[in-house]
């Protein structure tokens, strides 16, 4: 799987970060189904491997560029780390995993960064126009969300 479009990762705020790891994944799972759906593969298959593909795209980029950060995955293990961590980037690698098995359009890439109290980033990429949606930015305040 590879992307046509070059990114300097290293030098991104977070805002610009989670945008282009959605989108980045969003690319890997269209050219993976296509070639997967011209090799024959299963519906199964299909679906396990865009969940796991993606999941392991978005965990790799933000290892080794937010190497401090926690990660909670839909498709992944778990951490207790992520409990006292700073920074935790909460990711859904593949939300429509049956549509995108399906062939269908309507799934996402689903991915916000939580810093200590409060949502630094949150943003959801519909990936069937290659668009991304920014979704808003969202602070946690005496327990109420106050989307800005």
């Amino acid at each position: 799987m590879s992307t046509n479009t070059a990114v300097d990762w290293d030098n991104l705020n977070d805002d610009d970060l989670a945008t282009a790891l959605a989108v980045h994944a969003g690319q890997l799972l269209v050219s993976l189904r296509t070639d997967l759906i011209s090799e024959g593969t299963s519906m199964w298959n299909l679906r396990d491997s865009g969940d796991m593909g993606a999941h392991h795209f978005l965990l790799d980029m933000i290892s080794r560029v937010r190497p401090d950060d926690a990660v909670l995955s839909e498709e992944g293990a778990d951490s207790k780390h992520r409990l006292s961590a700073e920074r935790v980037w909460i990711i859904d690698p593949l939300d429509g995993t049956t549509e995108y098995g399906e062939n269908r359009q309507d799934w996402a890439v689903h991915i916000a960064l939580w810093s200590l109290d409060h949502f630094v980033s949150h943003l959801t990429a519909p990936l069937n126009t290659a668009k991304i949606a920014k979704i808003g930015l969202y602070i946690l305040r005496s327990g109420a969300l106050i989307i800005l």
